[in-house]
């Protein structure tokens, strides 16, 4: 129970994410683009979140999962 308060601050994440999704697509954002973003942008959160709050440790597969996708987003959405 020490950590109770983080369910607010998790409820109100997750809203404004899935608002974010839906306004995204609202506005026309191409959805092979909007979800792996969203996706990188909920992975990128969750790191943050582990190593902050979780004192997680930092792994180089964790570091180059992150920078293979987030690669990943920047080739899909350069306009050659």
């Amino acid at each position: 129970m020490e950590n109770f308060w983080l369910l607010p601050l998790i409820a109100v994440l997750l809203s404004a994410g899935n608002l974010a999704f839906y306004f995204a697509f609202k506005n026309n954002a191409p959805v092979s683009l909007g979800v792996p973003i969203s996706t990188v942008g909920i992975a990128l959160l969750g790191i943050i979140w582990g190593v902050a709050v979780a004192k997680e440790p930092i792994t180089t597969k964790l570091v180059l999962g992150f920078i293979l996708s987030s690669l990943g987003i920047f080739l899909m959405s350069w306009k050659a």
